[in-house]
């Protein structure tokens, strides 16, 4: 039986970001990324905290039949992870099976290490109702160490601008995407987590 890895994306992106990962291990672990609430497929109406990600992840790892099976999660899916496995191994959220958690530069259960300047910048970003080519260019860039090739580079931006594209609902007081931006942008990414749940 191939195990399985749940895959938790980061902010601005969606589970596309592990296609090549899931390619490239395919018939020795079977990749299943999730889409957090807001980004990829994902509605934002299903949940904007952390804890709301946290009970989305658990519910789609529970009904998935997976018997044993791996967390990974990337910065913002990091933070998820994190919560999800704390409360895989406490009991609390009733699963089992988990075997291993990957964290890639994850966010930190503490409040998150960004300026009030950088993340005025993304929320200005959103401002005008889109996030085009040349914000999610300058996110991507500012978030790699060094210049990908093209082909990645491509997929990379892409989901960043692709999870921010329709923000009607927000406009008109719904739950829109650009509501779930500014909820991880603001509150979100100053949550901070202990074992009984967030904090502030």
């Amino acid at each position: 039986m191939t195990a399985t890895a749940f895959c938790l994306h980061a902010l601005g992106s969606s589970s596309e970001e592990f296609a090549a990962l899931r390619a490239r291990l395919s018939g020795t672990v079977d990749l299943v990324g999730i889409d957090l609430p807001g980004f990829g497929t994902s509605s934002a109406a299903t949940g904007t905290t952390v804890e709301e990600m946290a009970v989305l992840v658990e519910r789609a790892i529970g009904t998935s039949g997976a018997t044993e099976w791996a967390l990974v999660g990337r910065s913002m899916g990091g933070k998820v992870a994190s919560v999800v496995a704390g409360r895989t191994m406490s009991g609390a959220n009733g699963l089992f099976g988990l075997r291993a958690v990957v964290l890639l530069a994850a966010s930190p259960l503490s409040p998150e290490p960004m300026s009030e300047e950088r993340r005025q910048t993304m929320l200005d970003w959103a401002a005008d109702h889109e996030i085009g080519p040349d914000e999610a260019a300058a996110f991507v860039d500012a978030n790699t160490s060094g210049q990908l090739s093209p082909e990645p580079y491509a997929t990379a931006v892409h989901p960043a601008t692709m999870a921010t594209i329709d923000y009607d609902g927000f406009a008109n007081g719904g739950d829109g995407v650009r509501k779930q931006g500014f909820q991880l942008l603001g509150d979100g990414q100053r949550e901070a987590w202990e074992p009984g749940g967030p904090t502030r």
